[in-house]
């Protein structure tokens, strides 16, 4: 990855090409599995012997069992479940329980003997290992929506990326002089950018809404196929429900590739902008490449903090932290684009139809009001961070003649700037 990212723009492109292809084939794999297959069958022999399922809970010798999606259905005992009753006796105990019908399938031991979206729907945290931010531990804490959620949000933040890796847009490409023939501008993935300030709002709505849509097929595909128990304690449940588990392990691959390479282009670009900027002492991150402007110096800081934090052992100790500075980058995000309509600068000028400074206002309040729900310490330690004051940019050369925006200013212009 860090090969990847030094090369530039045009190897990010080419790599992140064959990334989408093995991310399209598995997903098409998984929600095919979930929503397709036919043939109710046992995914989690035994439930008591997962890595994170606590000691105590009464789970051991539980099954847990794919079926066809349903809103509300009987629980019919797994195909394989039944025959192997049938070959020892015609006994229905189903994986280690001690009674007849099913007793040892989760959908008899801790469900009404139903399953389907309608008994899945509603929220029922439990104590697991996979919330216990210690390395290796199974001890178990609360799987509440605030903890799940800033485990799982930072892997899903790629909606910004095609933003962030923008910034060379001047023009709708570059030529790359070492190869002398067009090459993506910046590094966004978008081609030919004819028109970069429609293009960059419609492709991230679109890539949004597909990455969502994916989401919601997969989401509620599980909790109306799967019982609840592998779904609270099993991390590979959907591996083991796919028609082959091979599919899940290169959706993941691909997805964690896409997220890396994203992150450490896009950390490095903004990183660049801010040195330039010289909103902080980071003038040594100024420099770019000779061939492409590529933000080199600022890579290998990207890559160092990653590792740095690869290195801790314990990812969800970090997953909170970074869902706080994901937020608020967001929040600013936002709330910059809402003063600048607000105050009317003639650059601020978005053509995207369905904005407007109060959805701006929303977004911000919305994402502020997300770290406050998560952890209410990050968040002051998160914003007071952020709102820290720069140091002050040197004082321009005096000009002797007003400037063009102070001309604008004045004349106070009604029409709106297009």
């Amino acid at each position: 990855l860090f090969l990847v990212a030094v090369k530039g723009a045009g190897a990010f492109a080419r790599v992140n090409g064959l990334i989408f292809a093995g991310l399209t084939v598995a997903l098409a794999a998984a929600i095919g599995s979930v929503w397709l297959q036919r043939e109710a069958r046992v995914i989690v022999p035994d439930l008591g012997e997962l890595q994170y399922t606590p000691s105590g809970v009464g789970l051991d010798g539980v099954s847990a069992s794919y079926r066809p999606w349903a809103w509300d259905a009987p629980c019919v005992p797994a195909d394989f479940l039944l025959d192997a009753a049938l070959l020892d006796g015609g006994s229905l105990d189903g994986g280690g329980g001690s009674g007849g019908g099913g007793s040892g399938e989760w959908c008899f031991v801790n469900g009404s003997g139903r399953y389907g979206l309608r008994h899945t729907a509603l929220p029922s945290p439990v104590l697991s290992g996979q919330c216990d931010p210690s390395p290796h531990s199974a001890l178990g804490e609360l799987c509440d929506l605030p903890r799940v959620f800033s485990f799982v949000f930072p892997a899903v933040v790629g909606m910004m990326e095609g933003a962030n890796l923008s910034g060379d847009l001047r023009d709708a490409r570059f030529l790359d002089t070492s190869t002398t023939r067009p090459c993506p501008a910046g590094a966004n993935l978008s081609g030919d950018l004819r028109d970069p300030a429609s293009s960059i709002p419609a492709g991230t709505v679109g890539a949004v809404s597909t990455a969502f849509l994916c989401y919601l097929m997969l989401i509620f595909g599980q909790a109306g196929s799967v019982d609840r128990g592998a779904l609270q304690y099993d991390l590979s449940a959907m591996q083991h429900l796919c028609v082959r588990e091979g599919f899940v392990v290169l959706g993941v691959a691909t997805a964690c590739l896409s997220t890396a390479l994203g992150s450490m282009f896009g950390s490095a670009r903004i990183m660049q902008a801010i040195a330039r900027d010289r909103i902080f002492p980071l003038s040594f991150f100024a420099h770019g490449a000779a061939h492409g402007d590529e933000p080199r110096r600022a890579i290998v800081l990207s890559y160092t903090v990653a590792q740095a934090g690869l290195l801790i052992g314990g990812i969800d100790a970090v997953a909170p932290v970074l869902t706080n500075f994901f937020l608020v980058t967001y929040t600013l995000t936002n709330l910059a684009a809402a003063l600048l309509a607000l105050c009317g600068l003639p650059n601020f000028r978005p053509v995207w139809r369905l904005y407007s400074w109060q959805t701006s206002l929303l977004g911000a309040a919305l994402t502020a009001g997300s770290m406050f729900f998560l952890n209410p310490l990050f968040a002051l330690l998160t914003l007071a961070l952020a709102l820290a004051p720069p140091s002050p940019p040197p004082p321009p050369p005096p000009s002797p003649l007003p400037s063009p925006s102070f001309s604008v200013h004045l004349a106070q212009p009604t029409s709106p700037w297009r």
